[in-house]
């Protein structure tokens, strides 16, 4: 999947695509996720109460 960032990278383009992932794993799928900045992104999902998402994903920080 491409995404054009015009603006920059910021959390909702993150947002955004993360749900639609979900979306195509359907109702009851899990989602492994691999982020540079998944502490960041967590911590905003937490703060945006978005527990249906943060119920379906598992984050894991890159090691460089």
């Amino acid at each position: 999947m491409f995404f054009s960032l015009k603006h920059g990278e910021r959390l909702g383009y993150s947002v955004f695509l993360l749900n639609k992932l979900l979306e195509e794993e359907g109702e009851h799928g899990k989602l492994y996720l691999m982020y540079d900045i998944a502490c960041s992104l967590h911590q905003h999902l937490k703060k945006n109460q978005q527990n249906a998402v943060l119920e379906r994903t598992r984050f894991a920080i890159p090691m460089f």
